[in-house]
């Protein structure tokens, strides 16, 4: 236990340099990393949430992130003490750069934690298709962070949502605001089968980024 109030104070102390620190890559909301990902800004400001107001939401949960990206948050979450499985699409390298990153954080095992990492499309029938569906894996919590900025995506994402939770499955969501990104709680609220919370902008310490970024964060449970 003292072992993860520890990582938790090194984590928030991270994010909190990480967004304050500028670099020739730095934009608003994102940073463009060396290896060609992208750092995106409002998951710091998430991972500093749950570290600091609901940690036992994902301390021992099972946890599974969308769009992993590099992975820095879905490792993060696992130092935290989280058995993780984080996903990503197979575009840009995404996937591979997210299989290296977990590969090398397993080399330092964290007690009572796990990760793993799988290629996931969005939509029904691609979850189907795809290797997470076969291990038929139960999720306590879902991470969606800035995955909502493409509105052709939002009906993919309910219907991913709608595979991997469970009744009672809590989803994590930020993204900083940009047109059409709330016409994605639209589709969640058409589905009849989440209740959202939106976290209040006075809750959310949005670690100096610059407040024209619009960060939003909500809370979401699956009621199935």
């Amino acid at each position: 236990h003292e072992r993860l109030c520890l990582a938790t104070c090194i984590m928030s102390n991270i994010a909190q340099n990480l967004i304050k620190e500028k670099t020739s890559g730095d934009q608003p909301d994102f940073r463009d990393l060396p290896d060609g990902g992208i750092l995106w800004k409002a998951s710091l400001v998430l991972l500093n949430h749950i570290e600091k107001k609901d940690i036992e939401s994902i301390r021992g949960k099972r946890v599974l992130e969308l769009g992993s990206g590099a992975g820095h948050l879905a490792i993060a979450l696992y130092k935290l003490g989280a058995h993780v499985v984080c996903s990503e699409r197979k575009f840009n390298g995404n996937h591979e750069r997210l299989c290296l990153a977990v590969d090398e954080a397993r080399k330092t095992p964290i007690d009572g934690a796990s990760i793993a990492a799988y290629e996931l499309e969005w939509g029904s029938e691609a979850f189907a298709k795809s290797e997470l569906a076969t291990t038929q894996l139960e999720f306590d919590v879902v991470i969606m962070s800035e995955l909502i900025y493409e509105p052709d995506s939002h009906d993919l994402l309910v219907e991913t949502l709608q595979r991997v939770c469970r009744k009672g499955t809590l989803i994590y969501s930020i993204f900083c605001d940009r047109p059409f990104s709330f016409m994605f709680f639209v589709k969640v609220h058409d589905a009849g089968c989440f209740e959202v919370e939106q976290i209040p902008e006075e809750d959310i310490d949005i670690l100096g980024m610059e407040p024209d970024a619009r960060v939003c964060m909500h809370r979401i449970k699956y009621i199935g």
